[in-house]
């Protein structure tokens, strides 16, 4: 009796997950030097400025999450998923560019400029 609870709470998940993933916004994610910033072009989501950090790499699909600026805490944390389906062209510079490294930034920066 026991597996066939636990398949029966898997499958709920699963179909909790499509679901979900089903109502999805289409968002717009760009990178402006040193910033990320999100937008659903929607009143569901206003333009924020950010950091976005990887939380699932799955190789054609990345999971990421974007904490807004000034918003503290796990309720700002906004979960972004990325498909290469829809980034064909460039999914590699896209992935290049969330894995690079943070500029760094204030006093400390100015002590890493090479003559």
């Amino acid at each position: 009796m026991q597996p066939r609870l636990a398949v029966a709470g898997a499958a709920r998940a699963v179909v909790a997950l499509a679901v979900s993933l089903r109502r999805t916004e289409v968002l717009t994610v760009r990178r402006d030097g040193d910033q990320w910033s999100v937008d659903s072009g929607a009143a569901l989501l206003a333009p924020a400025v950010g950091e976005l950090l990887v939380a699932l790499d799955r190789g054609s699909y990345l999971l990421l999450r974007f904490r807004p600026e000034g918003r503290p805490g796990p309720a700002a944390v906004r979960p972004v998923p990325v498909g290469r389906r829809r980034l064909e062209r460039g999914w590699h510079a896209f992935g290049c560019a969330v894995y690079s490294p943070r500029p760094a930034t204030g006093p400390a920066a100015a002590d890493l400029r090479l003559p």
